[in-house]
Order: C-alpha cells, then structure tokens, then sequence
C-alpha cells in the first residue's frame, strides 16, 4: 500500500523498534515510540464524552427496521442507577457481575454500571447455556464468585432456572432513563489497578481461566492503538460489529475503542455467516461505518457477498478508513480479493490492518501500522509493550510484557504463577517469526500454537499452524477449516470442515445430501491436496490422508471460539472416533506418492 494514498491525516506512526540480542539466542523487541502512558480509566472517558456531548450516539441496536439508542448522557445516568442497585444485591470487588446475554443496549448499561460501582462484570458466552446439564455454566459460575447476573431474553427458561439454583440473584431489564446522577459518588476511586472484569479464556489449552482486566489495561491497549494508527478523518469512529462481548475482540477492543474515542457503535444482529450475512450487509449499509472489524472466517463470507453485489460494496465502505483483522490469520488470497473490493468500491487504497494478542493483553499487543500487503503480518509491539522472542524447538515464542498484560488469572496463584517467566513476560504460547529476518521492521508473522505441534513416529516435528494454513489455502474455496491429524503416528492427516454454501451450490446438492459421501467433492478435495503435496517438501508439510466431516465445528463443544478460531485440541477430543477412522479407511488416502524421506 503506497503511503501517499493516504491523506495527511491519516499517517501511520513511523516504525521506531530496538532488537536487543541476549544469550542462548533470545531476543527483546521494543518499540521506541514515545508514549507517556494514560492514567485514565475507561469511565473516566464516558465521563468526558457524556459531559462533551451528551446526545451523541454510544450503542445503537436493531428496533425492526430503524435503530434504538443509547446515548452517552443515557448511559452515564442509567448506569449510575443501576450501580446503586448492584452494591445493594452483594456485588463486590470480590463479587462479580455475571452477565449471559448478547450483544445489546441492556448488555451495555450493566457492564458500564459495574465499572461505575466498581464490581468486575464477568460476561459468558451463551452458548454455555444452550445445552445439556449446564455443567460448563455451572464452572464459570463458581469460578466467578458472582452474587448476580443480568440473564438476556433470549436464554432458555432452563437454563435461567438453572441460574438461581446456583445462588445467584437474577436482575432485570435496567430503567430505560434514570433522573439526574443516581449513581454512587465518588467514581474518581476507580482507578488503573481496579478490576474492570473476568474474561473467560475459550479452554483451547485447558480449563477455561477467568481472566482479571483492569481499567488500567483497557486504557492503556486504547492509547497504545492510537499513538500508531492514523488519525482518522472521522476522529469519533461509527463502527458496525458482530463481534460477542464476552469475548475480548468485541467486548474489550471494539467495544472500548468505539467509547474511548466517543464513537457510535451499531450492533450488527447477523453475522458473515451463512442464512445471516444479509442482516450484516444491512447494518453495513445503513450506517457505513468509518472502521470494520471481523475475523478470518467473516471475511471469507463477506467478501464474496459484496463481490456479487459492487453497488451495495460501495454504499457499505464509501466513508471507510481501515479494515482490521485478528483471531486468527486470514489468508492471502481472501486479504488480496479483499483489498480489490474495497479500491473498487472506495475508489480508494484502504488500508488492511492485523494484530496479535489474547485475552490476557487486553487483548493487542502487536499491530501493523505501516506499508504491508502480507496477511499473516500481525505487526510489531505496540508502545510500552516489549516481546522476549525464545527458541523452542527449531521456532521463536512469542513471550510479552506491557502495560496492556494482565496481573494473573482469578483466585489462581497456580497458574499465574505458570502464566509468567522469571523476567515477568507472559507466556502466551505463540509462536512468530520475522517477515523478513534482515528487516525486523516489516514485522512479526504468526507461526501457530507451541502446544499445538506435535512430532510423527519419525521424529519429524509438524508444525500445525502453518500446516493447516497452507491446506485450507489450497483447497479454497471448497474447504472452509481444517484440523491436523498425525502425533505418534506415521502419517499427517486432516479432519476437513467444508465451504458447506459453496459445496452445495457447485455440486447442486440438497439439504438432506451428506458432504462426506459426495464422491465428486471427494475428488475435488483429493486433487487440491495432490497439488499441495507436490511442492509442499518434505513429510512435516504434506497431508497423507483427509476425512470430510458432516458436522461443523461446535462452539457448544468448545471445537469453535466465539472469535471463530477453531480450537485443534477440542477438535481431536471430540472427534477421537473420526481420527480412528481417518488411518483406518483406505478411502482416507490422497493420491501423492509417499516420498522416501518419510
């Protein structure tokens, strides 16, 4: 992307980094942009923007065909009323406020009243309340320590019984107004150190672990975005998004950008999504919005939605300033199809931007904020964060301090304890590598999980994350995800999560028709892994065998994130018998030739 199709508002900061090599080959990555730092608190920014401008739009959700809001003034009062009333049903510092609901203006209230009282807000996903015992619920619940929760509409009459067996209060709809400041005084107490919340880690290494965020963390990560990216024309950003508020992509990054920066955030009610991608194309339209931000398997929807239809493109991203990607890497063909899109439609060179991080860096420690065309970039350290960068195992881990990292997991020393090195970096368990090791400043790519890989019964290392990427590159569009097969055994193989729109549509076949017995697809699939395989190298890269599954991956099984990112270990546990019959089935082979250095 030339750096003049930007205007003189929008530069990016110059790339301003110091490796410093330090024995056994680690190395310390800092960015040397001058940053002071923020003493400020998330509330403290809705204090500034509901005295500022009180009418301004902060959330905006779907009223049938028009949109219902939430201002800032309105939030500010409601929330102070609805503060009151959580100190009044035992919420506490120690005591959190559990909300199992959905993205929404009720949503919203609650979670600004628990910063205003000072009391965590721990949001679930509510899937966890979609099945069965209500075990996993029941988990977090304990976990948590919560006292209440705002339990949304659409969950189950079960599963909100299932709640107060539990010992928590159930609240209600908050007020629609609140008269004058009802909340209690002395929100100037609300300081960088205080908990702001308890963010579940979606269980792809474990457990799920309640995270603790700061205000101070949320603070930080919001100055550190803006001391690199451009000043946007539009300095208080519109937003459209889906992303769910349990999860720290939407309820932490986007969320708090859309309030630190005083923008408007519409709730998209779709999703890129199969059956409800139209509600997102909508939202899209109705508010073209001045930043976009989705995931990898988001984009693979959107991006051919609006392809079909150049006109509506252009109505959707005609005030857009930059795209955003994260959660996972978003490959380069659907990066390259996107950014054609929106010069066609913009007539302009928008910028595609990525980042890295978790739930446990509020959730961005790196991110691109200069001149790239690659997708797996997720940038460099963001200022004030520094990257300890470890051999492992023929890689680098990714190791991080900052600011914007957390101070340990929810009454668990134990692990806190395991999260941290000697130095005090986190261990996230990444891995990343330098785009081009004699440019540290065209950045980081990620390189996958650490946990992830495993070894054959060679001894030859696979290293999955870039596996499983360049598979599903391969044999786009027909193959939507992929989990990698093969540790202690002597062949590489795949459980293949198929395109189930495109498959259908190509083939022409019915609902009732299974994908894992349609031979024609079979072949398909077959003849795109050969092509892989042929200039794939040695055994680490190349796939011997590959099963279609009929089922897709289930969040309510832990197999998806709520971000989208398919969950690997998750996958192999649930699906142990298709792994079994993946190495047992002939039928299962490709057709490569097994090289000798097998």
């Amino acid at each position: 992307m030339p750096r003049d199709s930007l205007s003189a508002t929008q530069q990016f900061a110059p790339v301003e980094i110091e490796v410093e090599e330090r024995p056994g080959g680690v190395r310390l990555l800092r960015s040397q942009h001058k940053w002071a730092g923020t003493s400020q608190t998330i509330i403290d920014r809705l204090v500034y923007w509901a005295s500022l401008d009180p009418g301004a739009v902060l959330v905006a959700e779907r009223d049938g065909s028009d949109w219902r809001h939430l201002t800032y003034g309105e939030a500010w009062s409601i929330a102070g009323a609805v503060a009151s009333e959580l100190r009044q049903c035992g919420c506490s510092g120690d005591h959190p406020l559990l909300i199992l609901a959905g993205n929404g203006i009720a949503h919203a209230i609650y979670m600004l009243a628990a910063f205003r009282a000072g009391v965590p807000v721990a949001p679930i996903s509510t899937a966890y309340a979609a099945y069965g015992t209500f075990d996993r619920l029941r988990l977090v619940v304990e976990i948590s320590r919560a006292k209440a929760a705002f339990v949304g509409a659409e969950i189950s009459a079960d599963a909100r019984d299932a709640i107060a067996g539990m010992g928590l209060q159930l609240l209600g709809l908050p007020p629609q107004a609140a008269k004058g400041d009802e909340g209690p005084a002395g929100h100037e107490t609300i300081g960088p150190d205080t908990i702001a919340k308890l963010m579940f880690t979606s269980g792809s290494t474990g457990t799920p672990k309640a995270v603790i965020v700061t205000h101070g963390m949320m603070a930080a990560n919001q100055e550190q975005l803006a001391a690199v990216w451009p000043t946007p024309v539009h300095a208080r950003p519109r937003l459209v998004d889906w992303l769910p508020w349990n999860h720290t992509f939407g309820g932490n990054f986007v969320f708090n950008m859309a309030l630190w920066n005083g923008g408007a955030l519409y709730i998209d009610d779709g999703r890129p999504a199969p059956g409800l991608v139209e509600r997102t194309l909508a939202a899209l339209q109705d508010v073209r919005p001045t930043r976009y931000f989705s995931v990898p398997a988001g984009y693979e929807i959107l991006v051919p939605a609006l392809e079909a239809a150049p006109d509506r493109a252009k109505l959707c991203f005609e005030n857009l300033e930059f795209a955003f990607c994260a959660a996972a890497a978003l490959s380069q063909s659907t990066r390259d199809r996107l950014a054609a899109l929106l010069r066609t439609a913009t007539g302009r060179e928008i910028p595609i931007l990525g980042g890295w991080g978790s739930t446990e860096t509020a959730p961005c420690s790196t991110a691109v904020h200069f001149e790239n065309e690659l997708a797996g970039n997720i940038g460099l350290p963001l200022p004030g964060v520094s990257i300890k960068m470890v051999p492992t195992g023929g890689r680098t881990e990714l190791r991080i301090k900052g600011p914007n990292v957390f101070p340990g997991y929810w009454h668990a020393p134990d692990a806190t304890k395991k999260a941290f090195d000697d130095d005090g970096y986190y261990c996230i368990g990444d891995a990343g590598r330098f785009v081009d090791p004699d440019r540290p400043e065209r950045g980081l790519a990620f390189d996958g999980r650490v946990a992830e890989n495993f070894k054959l019964q060679t001894g030859t290392w696979v290293t999955v994350g870039s596996l499983r990427m360049a598979l599903v590159e391969a044999a786009r569009p027909w193959i939507q995800d992929a989990v990698i097969t093969g540790h202690g055994r002597s062949e590489i193989g795949a459980l293949l999560f198929v395109n189930e729109t495109h498959c259908r549509e190509a083939l022409d076949l019915g609902p009732e028709d299974l994908l894992s017995e349609c031979l024609e697809l079979r072949e398909i699939v077959r003849e795109k892994i050969d092509h892989h395989n042929k200039t794939a190298g040695g055994s680490s890269m190349r796939i011997e065998r590959f099963r279609i599954e009929d089922m897709a991956p289930s969040p309510d099984r832990g197999e998806m994130t709520d971000k989208g990112y398919i969950n690997q270990s998750a996958v192999l546990s649930a699906r142990c018998d298709s792994v079994e019959d993946l190495y047992a089935r002939g039928s299962c082979r490709t057709s490569s030739p097994a090289s000798a250095d097998r």
